[in-house]
């Protein structure tokens, strides 16, 4: 059995929102965020193998919404280090964070729908993000620079790529953020850096035109040895995979960069 529900917007994101607290365990609710720059609350119920019709349990409130050509472009859990009464919600489960059109970012309360803070947009169009398990959050626009925000929400610019970048991603060990651009290469950046920012610690180049994608082994325990790799993805039809060993040696021992090694 299937249900069709008309929502009359384009979709962009949905996600399952999972509360701490006061909900039964098989009651599943979904938010999504689309075109129309509304954040929109489903729940079904799941028992004997089925589910029950789908419901729209709340809309964000209109005061919050975004009411601008766009809407939303990116909705994620976003949790926080802070303890300050904003940065929390009343089950305690994690603040969503949404990309609205105008790369304005919006804290919002999952249960009320409410926005408890909203960043407005400076920086120039959001291409990708991260979130880390330990609160921040890292920014890949269409300038060269990466943008890691530290818990606070306060950026911290990562300069090295000569155009824009156009994917992240993260290691399953949290500590490494690899990034691809415009300008054919792919970097390696260490962000248990002591100032509290990231450090460049490998440069791959091989690539003859952009590099679109780009995915981090997820064995956690390759990067404490020579087992860990990345993938890349390119607009020349290829696609690389890079060893991460001397990268990693390099993050250990905190001395010269190493260029990353093409297999």
């Amino acid at each position: 059995h299937h249900q069709t529900l008309p929502v009359y917007e384009q979709i962009e994101s949905l996600l399952r929102h999972h509360p701490k607290s006061g909900t039964k365990d098989n009651v599943i609710n979904l938010l999504t965020a689309g075109s129309r720059g509304t954040i929109t609350l489903y729940s079904t119920t799941a028992g004997n193998n089925l589910l029950t019709p789908l419901k729209k349990v709340m809309t964000q409130p209109k005061p919050f919404q975004f009411s601008h050509e766009g809407g939303y472009r990116h909705l994620q859990p976003f949790e926080t280090n802070n303890d300050d009464d904003d940065e929390t919600t009343d089950d305690s489960s994690p603040l969503l964070l949404a990309v609205d059109a105008h790369n304005n970012i919006s804290l919002v309360c999952p249960t009320s729908l409410e926005r408890k803070r909203l960043i407005l947009g400076h920086f120039a169009e959001i291409v990708d993000l991260r979130r880390l398990s330990n609160g921040q959050l890292v920014l890949a626009t269409t300038d060269p620079e990466i943008l890691l925000f530290s818990p606070s929400l306060h950026p911290t610019p990562l300069r090295g790529h000569g155009d824009t970048v156009l994917a992240l991603d993260v290691s399953p060990c949290q500590r490494y953020l690899a990034s691809v651009s415009k300008d054919r290469t792919v970097r390696l950046w260490d962000l248990r850096d002591d100032d509290g920012g990231g450090r460049l610690v490998g440069v791959g180049r091989g690539h003859t035109e952009a590099i679109g994608a780009v995915a981090l082994s997820r064995k956690r325990s390759g990067y404490g040895g020579k087992q860990a790799f990345l993938v890349t993805a390119s607009k020349d039809r290829t696609l690389k995979k890079w060893s991460l060993g001397s990268c990693l040696k390099e993050a250990s021992s905190r001395t010269t960069n190493h260029d990353a090694d093409d297999n």
